[in-house]
C-alpha cells in the first residue's frame, strides 16, 4: 500500500480514490480509539465518521512536515473534545432541568394543595 504522504499527494491532485485508500487504512484504528473511550458503537462510529469528514474537508491544508498520523490524531483529539463539550453541556442542561423541578416541585404541590381544605393538612385539627 503506497505511503500516507503519497495517497494525500495524490488526492490533493484529484485522485478521490487515494482518499478512500487512507481511510481504509487509518479507519479500525480511528473506530478502536473512540470505542475504547466511548464504550458506545454508535458513538464510536459516529465520531469515527465525524473524523473523516474533517480530515476530508482539511487535507488540502497538510503540511508534509510530520507524519500523516500525527495530523489524523489532532483531528481525533479535536473532535473528541468536541464530543465531551457536547455532552457535558448536555449533562448540565438535564441536571439544570432537574434542579429547577425540584426547586418548583414544591410551589406546584402548594398550588394544587391549595384547593384541599387546611384542616386536613392541620395534623392537629380536629376531623
Amino acid at each position: 500500500m503506497p505511503e500516507d504522504h503519497d495517497l494525500i499527494k495524490q488526492f490533493n491532485d484529484g485522485d478521490r480514490k487515494a482518499f478512500d485508500k487512507l481511510v481504509t487504512k487509518h479507519i479500525d484504528m480511528t473506530y478502536n480509539y473512540y470505542y475504547s473511550i466511548t464504550q458506545d458503537q454508535l458513538e464510536a462510529d459516529d465520531l469515527t465518521q465525524r473524523v473523516f469528514i474533517k480530515l476530508y474537508k482539511s487535507l488540502k491544508n497538510f503540511r508534509f512536515d510530520a507524519a500523516f498520523t500525527t495530523y489524523l490524531y489532532r483531528i481525533k483529539v479535536n473532535t473528541l473534545n468536541s464530543y465531551f463539550f457536547k455532552n457535558k453541556w448536555r449533562s448540565f442542561l438535564h441536571t439544570f432541568r432537574y434542579r429547577l423541578a425540584i426547586l418548583f416541585y414544591p410551589l406546584l404541590i402548594y398550588k394544587e394543595m391549595s384547593y384541599i381544605p387546611l384542616e386536613i393538612l392541620d395534623p392537629v385539627a380536629p376531623l
